[in-house]
């Protein structure tokens, strides 16, 4: 009779690790059974529970996490304005469409409820109160399963401040988020008078960073984060006659 080692010591033996029995006595850490997928890992065998979104045949029988529905992870939410903000998440392979609640963080307020169908793991949520703090979460659904509901993530939307125009690409500040120092690049159409103030999320002017009349073209504006503590602030741009607001996040 043939039989099988059984490195991990779970009972199941490696098909491809066998030798000849010539009596009735089983040498010790040998087993009869051979169907063991991983002989160096005890919690893989055929009698295991298959285990959620880990990437392993824990239970032997030649697939990978399936009759699962696991929660999305990998929450994060940008594109964050006044009034709007992304969400996002990590795919989870079994789930056709995903539930998404949000709400503002305030008790007494009913969640609202978006579906969003895969392989799309992104929504765009909008009808915010400026400088309010909102919270989301999401759940998979898998066909007739549905996953827990993740943890949830907050974010506060940036303030409205005048006659602003949210996010141009000829303005952008790079690197974003940042923890010493980063960039300020904008264009202008022509020569005209620029002011770059930075404000907290209360409301206050943190500090000023240009006013001066700047020449038409492309301009870089140097700017260090050494006074400011980690956080979310809206940069305003007076730009000839508009005001433009970016979001920076200094780490």
């Amino acid at each position: 009779m043939i039989v099988f080692a059984d490195a991990d010591g779970d009972g199941y033996g490696n098909a491809s690790n066998d030798t000849l029995l010539c009596d009735s006595i089983l040498p010790m850490g040998y087993v009869y059974d051979n169907t063991d997928c991983n002989d160096a890992d005890a919690t893989v065998n055929p009698n295991a529970n298959e285990i959620c979104s880990n990437g392993i045949d824990d239970n032997c029988n030649g697939q990978v996490d399936e009759n699962c529905c696991a929660a999305p992870a990998g929450l994060a939410t940008t594109n964050i304005t006044n009034s709007s903000a992304q969400l996002n998440w990590n795919t989870v392979a079994s789930a056709t469409k995903y539930k998404v609640q949000w709400k503002r963080d305030s008790s007494g307020v009913a969640w609202n409820t978006i579906t969003v169908t895969a392989p799309n793991t992104t929504t765009t949520i909008t009808g915010h109160l400026p400088n309010s703090k909102y919270k989301w979460k999401v759940r998979s659904i898998c066909g007739s399963m549905k996953s827990d509901f993740s943890a949830i993530v907050k974010f506060t939307t940036l303030l409205r401040m005048g006659n602003e125009v949210m996010k141009d690409n000829s303005v952008s500040v790079y690197p974003n988020p940042f923890d010493q120092s980063a960039t300020i690049s904008f264009m202008l159409d022509k020569t005209s008078t620029v002011e770059i103030d930075l404000f907290d999320l209360s409301g206050r002017k943190f500090t000023s960073i240009v006013s001066e009349t700047l020449e038409q073209g492309e301009h870089q504006i140097p700017f260090n984060s050494k006074d400011l503590e980690s956080g979310i602030y809206p940069l305003q741009l007076k730009l000839a006659d508009e005001i433009r607001i970016i979001k920076i996040v200094v780490q």
